[in-house]
């Protein structure tokens, strides 16, 4: 079984474990041949809706690797508002007046992530630490060379850090520790991408989580 939701709301296909807002009778015919139906006959204790946007809007700024009590709650809070009879409005305000106290408080950890997220990484190795999280196979200063044919060196280049299996390429071109030549770097993006490279540079002489982030958004397999 998988979690029911994911870290920004969304509930998750027990299965598929992918994250839908809704897992819809489209979804389940089409990828798993059953229905809604026969979906909530197999998991009757696993939701086919995701939680309200409000909600996932704040859960957006958590990581789903580090699901909190907090969120765990808010959770409960949410499947309990789904069970409440309409003869129990006393008790339904109250489950949401408890949902309000907790997503301001979830907004207020928002606000310290984002402060945490624009402090700069101190060296190099925090970044590649950092990366080698969702890049299992990264290696730092990676030397990337091609062969021709004939057994000659058509080019070598040394990265900053590159995953070779995935052939993703990091650069920090204005770091103090990157020494770096405009035409060069031209030539080695033509080349690299010839060759099926994606390179990823982040600009900034300070780089921090954040603007790791915004780059790795365009990153997918």
């Amino acid at each position: 079984m998988y979690e029911r939701f994911a870290g920004n709301g969304n509930v998750i296909c027990q299965l598929c474990g992918k994250e839908y807002g809704t897992i819809s009778a489209t979804h389940l015919k089409a990828k798993h041949g059953i229905t809604v139906r026969e979906y909530q006959a197999r998991f009757k204790d696993y939701p086919t809706q995701g939680l309200p946007w409000a909600v996932r809007k704040d859960f957006e700024y958590n990581n789903s690797r580090e699901k909190n009590d907090l969120f765990k709650e808010v959770i409960e809070d949410n499947e309990k508002l789904e069970n409440s009879v309409e003869n129990e409005p006393s008790i339904i305000e109250e489950i949401k007046e408890e949902i309000n106290q907790k997503i301001l408080l979830l907004k207020s950890n928002k606000k310290e992530k984002i402060i945490k997220d624009n402090i700069p990484f101190k060296n190099k190795n925090e970044i590649f630490e950092t990366l080698k999280i969702s890049f299992k196979n990264l290696v730092n200063n990676y030397m990337i060379s091609k062969i021709s044919r004939d057994g000659s060196l058509e080019y070598q280049f040394i990265t900053d850090m590159a995953d070779p299996v995935r052939k993703i390429e990091f650069e920090f071109p204005d770091t103090f520790w990157h020494n770096s030549d405009r035409n060069q770097n031209s030539r080695r993006d033509i080349l690299l991408t010839q060759d099926g490279w994606r390179i990823i540079r982040i600009k900034g002489n300070s780089p921090n989580l954040r603007s790791l982030e915004k780059k790795l958004d365009v990153v997918s397999d």
